[in-house]
């Protein structure tokens, strides 16, 4: 699963043991929708709305800003009864409650692992949100896109509160399609009204006489003009996450993974993140989300979203993919974030659009861009039981590499790299063309070498599945040998310049 264990929201006063979060609308649940027909099949990417709507965000909320936007709300004061005993709660606030068993679930797991020479580190958390904070004004929808039923924060509160309202829902292409009646049957998100968080601390209340919902604190989730969620709320999380990991181990790496912000989609790792005394690293995802969202391989169309305009011709949006990567890996302000820490995209895929062809060329297209910044990557993802009907078993996600049904993507997925090189040298850019089947790695030395006679060794992964056999072209003198056998190339560099380029570029001598 992905997001707060039941017990949690149970802690936060949620009622978990029915469908009332699903039929309140405060969280679109699968198998719910499934169970009632009123509103069609379940949308693709459906769960992204859930970021917007009231369980998730007034989680994310206390599990981050609790003690700020939920002053005096303890555990016991929600009378949970549910959740893990390890620990004496007393009036514990909700908000050091959950990150005390979230740090203690991570604590675990890096004891057990401590040993283990194939763990280099520890994600801080899978895509976390902001929840309510920054919203400026509670009465407008603050969501990115107009996908699914569209609420604001104050909706979501009346919605749970029990109030039925008409609220306008948009299609998977974002395009306005008629009104709902949701929560016609006026549940209650909360196991009883008084455990109803935000009109505990005053943000509304309701009418006795009429039942009317009063909104009282219209910016109560607004930040001040110096303040930004991520150095105020992330950072310190960030820090004890790190704090946790390397008590077991000083050379786990502490993954730092940002919140999404509509407003910069490509964030730098906080400036002082590296100068604790943890090491960290800066692990952001990243999607061709037009082929995401809309479940099709368009060769054409995509959108930059740093620039807020289409991008429109097969040139310009590898370009826009490149630059944005690269905004990632270089962090803003000229300066390289890479050099102060690892920075790798955490998560990077695309879905299956009923096509082996397209599937394959829209992966190529994402690693072409990964490949032009040096930037390491993990694919999302590898569902052993994968198929034609269900896709991922979640959520409507189809993103696997691999099938029950068919195997598909590993034509762009198995690529050469290079895994191993001399000090001193620097990746500057690498293209893998999977139809073609050519590789050129350009490579510069960095450090101060000035030495004809000093040579340096690089080590390439080269799938044979590519490269039956290989036929090299390098820097005159250059040596290189191949053994499809280990899928493995040793490329040595004959004489060292500093600020020289060093590039090598394969072909399959067998096509």
């Amino acid at each position: 699963g992905d997001g707060a264990p039941y017990w949690t929201l149970e802690a936060a006063g949620f009622d978990v043991d029915n469908s009332a979060l699903h039929d309140t609308g405060s969280a679109v649940l699968h198998p719910f929708w499934n169970a009632s027909s009123e509103f069609g099949d379940m949308p693709k990417m459906m769960w992204t709305n859930n970021y917007w709507k009231l369980g998730t965000a007034t989680m994310f909320t206390l599990f981050f800003a609790g003690d700020v936007y939920a002053p005096g709300m303890t555990v016991e004061s929600t009378t949970a009864a549910k959740q893990p005993q390890n620990g004496t709660c007393g009036n514990e606030t909700i908000q050091k409650f959950l990150q005390r068993h979230y740090l203690q679930f991570i604590d675990a797991v890096a004891e057990t692992v401590k040993d283990c020479s194939n763990v280099i580190g520890f994600g801080t958390m899978n895509e976390p949100s902001n929840g309510f904070v920054g919203v400026q004004d509670i009465r407008e929808i603050h969501a990115p896109t107009l996908h699914g039923h569209a609420l604001s924060a104050f909706d979501s509160m009346r919605l749970g509160s029990g109030e039925s309202l008409e609220i306008p829902y948009y299609n998977p292409h974002f395009r306005y399609d008629s009104q709902h009646l949701l929560n016609p049957r006026g549940k209650s998100a909360y196991r009883s009204p008084e455990l109803d968080v935000w009109k505990r601390v005053g943000v509304y209340e309701i009418d006795d006489q009429t039942g009317r919902r009063i909104l009282l604190r219209p910016n109560h989730f607004a930040l001040g003009p110096r303040e930004d969620f991520t150095n105020t709320f992330l950072q310190p999380f960030y820090e004890s996450v790190g704090r946790t990991v390397s008590r077991h181990n000083r050379n786990f790496v502490t993954y730092a993974e940002p919140y999404f912000d509509p407003t910069d989609p490509y964030p730098s790792a906080p400036e002082d993140l590296a100068n604790t005394q943890q090491l960290f690293g800066w692990a952001p995802h990243w999607y061709d989300a037009v082929t995401l969202f809309l479940g099709y391989y368009n060769h054409w169309f995509s959108f930059d979203f740093e620039w807020g305009i289409p991008a429109i011709s097969p040139g310009i949006i590898e370009w826009t993919f490149r630059k944005n990567l690269r905004r990632i890996k270089r962090g803003k302000g000229g300066r390289r974030q890479s050099d102060d820490m690892h920075v790798i995209v955490g998560e990077t895929g695309v879905p299956y659009t009923g096509s082996e062809a397209d599937y394959a060329r829209s992966l190529d297209r994402t690693l072409r861009a990964m490949e032009a910044n040096d930037i390491d990557y993990s694919l999302w993802c590898y569902e052993a039981n994968n198929n034609n009907v269900d896709g991922d078993l979640w959520n409507g996600e189809d993103l696997s590499l691999l099938s029950v049904d068919r195997g598909r993507g590993l034509q762009a997925a198995v690529r050469p790299w290079p895994y191993q090189y001399s000090n001193g040298l620097r990746v500057v850019s690498q293209r893998f063309d999977p139809v073609v089947v050519n590789y050129r790695l350009v490579l510069e030395e960095e450090d101060s070498i000035d030495c004809m006679d000093c040579t340096a060794t690089v080590h390439v992964f080269v799938p044979s599945c590519h490269f039956q056999e290989v036929t090299s072209f390098t820097t005159p003198g250059d040596t290189v040998s191949y053994d499809p056998s280990t899928q493995h190339l040793k490329w040595v560099i004959s004489s060292r310049l500093m600020g020289s380029l060093h590039t090598l570029q394969l072909t399959n001598a067998l096509r």
